[in-house]
C-alpha cells in the first residue's frame, strides 16, 4: 500500500503531539503519576517510581522522533509496540474485574477511569500508527503540504482530546442516569 506523504506526516505529527503531551502530563506529576503505575499490579511496587519515569521518557522520545519522521523512520512501529504495551496492561485489568482504576494516560491529573472505551480507542490509534508506518509515495512536497500537515495534525488532535474527555465524563453522566 503506497499513500500520500501528507497523510502519514500528518499522522505523525499527531502522535508527536499525543506522546509529548503526555510525556509532559506525567513528567510533570510523576509521584502521582507513580501511584497510578502502581495501581496496576503488574510490577512489584517497588519498581513503580522507576516504570513511570520510562513510561513517560519514552513516550518523550516518541514524541520527539514522531515530530520528526524522516530521522527515526521506524518511529511509528516503535509507537505501535509501545501502544500495544500499555493497551495489553489496560486488557489484563478489564479481565480482573478492575475498572476503578486511573487510565494515566493524559498523566495523573486526567482522573480517566479504564474501560473498553479506552481499549478501542487505542485500536484505532494502532490503526493510524499503521498507516503512518505504510509505505509512502515519493513526490516534492511545499509550503502548503506543511501547512495542510500541521492543519491536519492540529484538528486530529482536538478530535482525540474531545473524544478523550467523553470517554472520561461517560462514567459519570451513567451514575447521573441512574440517580
Amino acid at each position: 500500500m503506497s499513500l500520500d506523504p501528507i497523510v502519514g506526516k500528518a499522522i505523525s505529527a499527531l502522535f508527536s503531539l499525543i506522546f509529548l503531551t503526555g510525556a509532559w502530563d506525567k513528567l510533570r506529576d510523576r509521584h502521582v503519576f507513580a501511584g497510578v503505575v502502581q495501581g496496576y499490579e503488574v510490577l512489584p511496587a517497588a519498581w513503580a517510581f522507576a516504570a513511570s519515569l520510562l513510561i513517560a521518557t519514552v513516550e518523550l522520545f516518541l514524541g520527539l522522533f514522531l515530530l520528526f519522521p524522516g530521522a527515526v523512520p521506524a518511529a511509528p512501529w516503535l509507537g505501535l509496540g509501545f501502544l500495544s504495551m500499555v493497551t495489553a496492561v489496560l486488557v489484563i485489568n478489564l479481565l480482573r474485574g478492575r475498572t476503578d482504576l486511573d487510565c494515566g494516560c493524559g498523566g495523573a491529573s486526567a482522573d480517566q477511569q479504564i474501560s473498553w472505551g479506552l481499549v478501542a480507542r487505542n485500536l484505532g490509534l494502532g490503526m493510524l500508527l499503521g498507516l503512518a508506518g505504510a509505505h509512502s509515495t515519493l513526490r516534492d512536497t511545499g509550503w502548503a503540504d506543511v501547512l495542510l500537515t500541521i492543519f491536519a495534525a492540529v484538528t486530529a488532535f482536538g478530535l482525540y482530546a474531545a473524544a478523550n474527555q467523553l470517554l472520561s465524563n461517560y462514567p459519570r453522566l451513567r451514575q447521573l442516569e441512574f440517580s
